[in-house]
């Protein structure tokens, strides 16, 4: 059966590039939840660790990194691999285990790649999820040849949702001492979330429950502060720079916290 499917998703994605595509120029294309989503806004890089990133922008965005740059099929469930979409600020993703989408790398080529995809991506602490299908990306140019540092962010970024409801963040304030971050995102209301790590904590995912240097919590000011009891935080990239990565946690009031975050160090 899972072979059956396999050929199927090839064989749509080469329906995908030799149907649809009605221009030679570079571009992503594809179906959000049955709408056309289409740009030539794109490029493509080499990231640090040898994968592939590649970057469409039009009102909504949306962002494929494999683990590797070479041609191949690359799940999002493998590490490594994931797929983003952006609308209106608040990210859906499709990372990790349990996750569902496809990146096919089809040729890469005179400083282009083409290929294929299609997630489902979800927002993360609620059951909300956007249907990226029939994706592809055609012609992408490929910025560098070898890999590169990533430009450095200019402020902190912190998006979240509470209970699948966005958390409306009106100011960020990052600190560090003794090789510990405390980040603290307020909400107008007075509300705020806030998550503490090891400066060295190495990328990939941390259970609250198992690392007591890693804490999260939840301020409102109607019923007061609230700890994380279990939950995952997972650091996606580190730099001299800047730290990113995403986080999901549930309060000892059952509220469900879940978000992404970009700090400058």
């Amino acid at each position: 059966m899972k072979k059956f499917m396999f050929i199927s998703l090839m064989a749509l994605g080469l329906i995908s590039c030799g149907d649809d595509i009605e221009t030679n120029n570079p571009i992503i294309q594809g179906e959000v939840n049955g709408q056309v989503f289409r740009t030539g806004d794109v490029s493509a890089s080499i990231t640090n660790n040898d994968g592939l990133q590649i970057s469409a922008r039009s009102l909504d965005r949306v962002r494929l990194r494999t683990s590797a740059s070479s041609v191949g099929i690359y799940n999002v469930e493998d590490n490594g691999n994931q797929a983003r979409f952006t609308r209106d600020g608040v990210n859906y993703t499709a990372s990790g285990e349990g996750a569902e989408g496809i990146i096919e790398i089809e040729k890469v080529e005179n400083g282009e790649v083409s290929g294929n995809f299609y997630f489902n991506a979800e927002l993360e602490g609620s059951e909300e999820v956007i249907n990226f299908s029939r994706g592809v990306f055609f012609g992408v140019p490929i910025t560098n040849s070898t890999p590169e540092e990533p430009e450095d962010p200019e402020e902190d970024e912190f998006n979240a949702t509470i209970n699948g409801e966005n958390f409306n963040v009106f100011q960020t304030t990052t600190t560090t001492s003794d090789d510990i971050i405390n980040i603290v995102a307020g909400a107008m209301q007075g509300s705020s979330i806030n998550l503490v790590f090891p400066a060295s904590l190495e990328t990939g995912e941390s259970a609250f429950e198992e690392n007591e240097n890693i804490t999260g919590s939840y301020l409102n000011i109607e019923s007061g502060a609230s700890n994380a009891t279990t939950g995952i935080l997972n650091i996606e990239e580190t730099s001299e720079t800047s730290i990113s990565g995403t986080f999901s946690f549930t309060t000892e009031n059952g509220d469900e916290i879940a978000g992404d975050f970009v700090i400058v160090l």
